[in-house]
């Protein structure tokens, strides 16, 4: 239990630890990336050079603690660390330093892994043998301390000019003895080249080649080399997944070497790209084997580990650094092929730095090496789609279908033309595409929201569309029985085509969750209130308006007590729209007003929707009933004056002679042709209409 309560303390003091660090290696102008997070921090280290980066990277165990000195031993400091960690770094090619940190003092002390163990396996190879903790000595003159990083700049120097020895002369035996299956008809492999997407199943001689392997990895189980190939063929043809398998088979049988590692960091790369969420341990590996084959590598070779060092720190989210080696691989005039992806993936990096006019002239770039890159023209409509212009994305997508017709077969590419031609309101576009990605993928969600959506404008305006959409929502509500949206939306439908019956068996079927949302609750009770179910649509629509009194909900709601003869109750709704009121809203209130008997505020109103629209024929009729029934002779004068009276600018048409001659001979004979001072304005129907909308 003792040990348990003191976790949370050690956590504190590693979150701590990792902030002093980070401003310690800050202060020497380095840099370290965190790459997960647990009781013991681990960090890649970026050392830098007069202000670049010199891509000899390292990796950080981080041990903080509130007071060193209780690790003290002899002439510096000891350790313990799991035998499972020890084995781990063992394996890694690039150099691991264990930091010992004190939080209270601000200041660490570190040693190099790897060479600790091969001093401790030579005096013991069963050093690492089994289970349980081992003891590492940590000298105390390997300090940190505000900026000062003592002698582990040359320690890490030291350790790439060793690790680029071993990797030369593990080259070397590998050219020196070619591996026999190898020999049987696989290719000799070369340098790791960059990704080559394809759109085709295998062809007939990878197919070949992969029963070759096939056949070669059932006679020799512990060849890594046979994994290897396989793991190359797969990355080639974009099956990462089995690539990913492949590599990690691979180490497991011990692989070594330039091919082996360059291979692996790409796989680890692309392998992040389709997985969520990111293994980001994964791409900090991939990271640190471009860094330590980067400093081994010359040109033209080091083109394509300059192009997926890139697209390691870009999954990352590191741009900057990315677009750094970006640049390195195109100034040295790499093919069209490479060039399209570097400037592809370059253009990707602007795109989350925002700076899309650079963004457009790597998309761009990438098209005049290389026209059928059809990913620039997929992430340029994007861009476009995210900065508002949909219209140019469509285009953009469009020209991609057509240089490379295949890629309409791909679910994501055939979703962005979908969204893109419905973002311009193209919607008889939008749903082709839509329906076209949920006929490759069935289980595209998105594909096929956006599809009942843009079906939920086709079929108003042509009902040709009903039978689609019909199953289309059918389709969806078969997974989301409880979206109102849709059910609504089928509902329509049905009654569209006159299925009443069809119409009513969906309301009848439909049950809404204790926690329906105040759109669903809105929705359904729309249904019943066309059904006539007014009292219970009366209940959800009170509902939704309590929880949020958005002004559609009102309205209907006011215009349901309306019908039901509640004119109090719908006055009170009505007057939570002023004084933004439309006019339909206003023809609705001056037909409460008249239910009511109060005439003068119907005169009233009317009066303001003829300001607004003065060619209304039913409003001048209504005027003239109501000035018929009213006994209040101010409301006669008001009329009066308006009629007397130029247009104000907000009328839009003068009265039909034949209205106001009608309403003048009313007026004659009830005000004996007296005049008004001034016209009732906004401010006298609203002081009007509050202790009405009050009671």
């Amino acid at each position: 239990m003792a040990a348990a309560s003191r976790k949370p303390f050690q956590h504190i003091f590693n979150e701590l630890g990792e902030s002093q660090v980070s401003a310690c290696f800050q202060r020497a102008q380095w840099s370290v990336t965190k790459i997960s997070a647990d009781y013991g921090q681990d960090f890649l280290l970026h050392p830098f050079h007069q202000g670049e980066m010199t891509g000899k990277d390292g990796y950080i165990q981080l041990k903080s603690t509130d007071d060193v000195s209780k690790y003290g031993h002899k002439q510096g400091y000891q350790y313990r660390v799991k035998v499972v960690h020890l084995r781990q770094w063992q394996r890694i090619l690039w150099p691991v330093f264990l930091v010992l940190w004190d939080i209270t003092r601000e200041c660490g002390y570190w040693v190099h892994i790897q060479p600790v163990i091969a001093a401790q396996l030579a005096a013991n190879p069963q050093w690492l043998t089994g289970a349980g903790m081992r003891t590492i000595p940590v000298p105390a003159t390997h300090m940190l301390q505000r900026g000062e990083l003592g002698t582990l700049p040359v320690v890490l120097d030291a350790a790439y000019r060793r690790l680029g020895q071993h990797l030369e002369q593990e080259q070397q035996v590998q050219l020196a003895q070619p591996d026999p299956y190898i020999a049987q008809g696989v290719p000799q492999p070369g340098t790791p080249v960059p990704r080559k997407p394809t759109l085709l199943p295998l062809s007939a001689q990878q197919l070949a080649m992969l029963a070759r392997l096939q056949t070669a990895a059932a006679q020799a189980p512990q060849n890594w080399r046979i994994d290897l190939a396989i793991a190359k063929l797969a990355y080639e043809r974009d099956a990462i997944d089995d690539a990913f398998h492949a590599i990690n088979a691979a180490q497991a049988k011990g692989a070594v070497g330039i091919e082996y590692l360059g291979t692996r960091a790409s796989i680890l790369t692309e392998y992040t790209n389709t997985h969520t969420p990111v293994p980001r341990h994964l791409l900090v590996e991939a990271t640190a084997i471009f860094a330590a084959l980067g400093a081994q590598l010359a040109y033209p070779p080091k083109v394509h580990n300059d192009y997926n060092h890139g697209n390691a720190l870009k999954a990352l989210g590191y741009y900057e650094e990315a677009l750094l080696h970006y640049d390195d691989a195109l100034s040295h005039d790499p093919d069209a092929l490479l060039a399209g992806q570097v400037l592809t993936n370059k253009g990707v990096c602007l795109f989350h730095l925002g700076r899309h006019e650079e963004e457009y002239a790597a998309y761009a770039a990438a098209l005049q090496r290389d026209p059928m890159r059809w990913q620039a023209l997929s992430c340029w409509a994007a861009t476009e789609v995210r900065c508002g212009q949909p219209s140019h994305a469509q285009h953009l997508l469009l020209e991609a279908f057509a240089r490379i017709p295949a890629v309409q077969q791909m679910p994501a590419e055939a979703y962005a033309l979908a969204y893109a031609s419905y973002q311009c309101e193209d919607f008889a576009t939008a749903a082709h595409w839509a329906q076209h990605t949920v006929d490759l993928r069935p289980e595209h969600r998105r594909a096929l929201r956006l599809l009942a959506l843009s079906l939920s404008h086709l079929w108003r305006s042509d009902l040709t569309y009903g039978e689609v959409a019909v199953r289309a929502y059918q389709q969806w509500l078969a997974s989301e029985p409880q979206d109102m949206f849709i059910v609504k939306e089928l509902y329509l439908v049905y009654r569209a085509n006159g299925a009443d019956a069809q119409a009513r068996e969906l309301v009848g079927a439909t049950k809404l969750t204790d926690d329906a949302s105040t759109a669903s609750l809105f929705y359904y009770g729309s249904m019943l209130a066309d059904e006539g179910h007014h009292d219970a649509a009366i209940r959800l629509f009170e509902q939704a308006q309590a929880a949020t009194p958005e002004r559609y909900i009102v309205h209907r709601l006011g215009h349901l007590y309306q019908q039901q003869g509640w004119y109090r109750q719908a006055i009170s709704c009505y007057a939570e729209l002023l004084p933004e009121m439309e006019t339909t809203h206003l023809a609705y209130l001056a037909d409460c007003f008249a239910g009511l008997h109060d005439y003068a505020t119907c005169i009233l109103v009317l009066l303001r929707l003829l300001t607004l629209q003065s060619d209304n024929a039913r409003w001048w009729s209504n005027l003239r009933g109501a000035l018929a029934a009213c006994e209040e002779t101010h409301a006669f004068l008001h009329v009066q004056y308006l009629l007397t009276q130029t247009p104000e600018p907000g009328l839009t048409a003068t009265p039909r002679s034949s209205e106001v001659a009608t309403v003048a001979a009313a007026l004659k004979e009830q005000t004996h042709g007296e005049l008004c001072i001034r016209p009732w304005t906004q401010a006298d129907v609203l002081s009007r209409l509050a202790p009405l909308a009050a009671s």
